[in-house]
């Protein structure tokens, strides 16, 4: 068994080293290696923890990167905390644009201030003419287009028995009543928030059912429960 080890030892000798001119004590160096270097393990849990981190990191701001303001977001922004002295939440749809924002005073009403704004399923050409008047305030718009629903802020709180219906969205009680008849069907929802309540008004189409108008309840409930 030793002449044959040394057999194949001297094969390896002549086969890898036999035009390298080093100390036999480097040869030696060299053959161990090649018997008993071991290869180095690639570190998989490190990789994959960097690739999780980037992961969780994206998905944080995915949010931020994509989330869109109506061009009318500014003027609302700006003219709610004038107006209320706070900021007062209306989303923006990328779907369904807005194509009117109006302030309204109802007449011997003292303080109540009502906020309108109208979503619809296009944005057209700008009515012209339309103009404020002591009871109103135009913020934006009017936009000619298909109403699909309007939401309106109101500065006191709705009494609950205003609708029959109740829904929890987000944490909070939001009643609700179905509506229909020859002009067609409507859906109409409110809630209570802190400073107010908020009123929508729904305009139920064949591509816009009852479904949808709860996902944009859930939308409003969900940022304002957020806050």
């Amino acid at each position: 068994m030793e002449d044959r080890l040394n057999t194949i030892k001297d094969s390896l000798n002549q086969t890898v080293l036999r035009d390298v001119t080093v100390s036999q004590d480097e040869k030696n160096r060299i053959m161990n290696s090649l018997h008993h270097k071991q290869r180095r393990r690639i570190p998989y849990a490190y990789y994959f923890s960097v690739v999780a981190v980037a992961a969780i990191l994206f998905i944080l701001m995915l949010p931020h990167v994509s989330e869109y303001k109506d061009p009318a977001s500014a003027t609302i922004e700006k003219q709610m905390k004038e107006e209320y002295g706070h900021q007062v939440y209306f989303p923006s749809f990328e779907q369904y644009p807005i194509t009117y924002v109006s302030i309204n005073y109802p007449p011997l009403s003292g303080k109540v201030v009502d906020t309108t704004v109208v979503y619809s399923v296009e944005k057209g050409e700008l009515f012209e003419g339309i103009r404020d008047n002591e009871n109103q305030k135009i913020l934006y718009g009017p936009y000619d287009g298909h109403v699909l629903f309007r939401i309106t802020f109101n500065n006191f709180l709705a009494g609950s028995t205003l609708y029959q219906r109740e829904k929890i969205s987000n944490g909070i009680s939001v009643f609700y009543e179905k509506n229909e008849h020859k002009k067609g069907k409507f859906m109409f929802a409110s809630f209570n928030v802190d400073n107010g309540s908020y009123h929508i008004e729904f305009n139920l189409t064949e591509d816009f059912n009852e479904k949808d108008a709860f996902d944009i309840v859930d939308t409003l409930t969900g940022e304002i429960g957020g806050d």
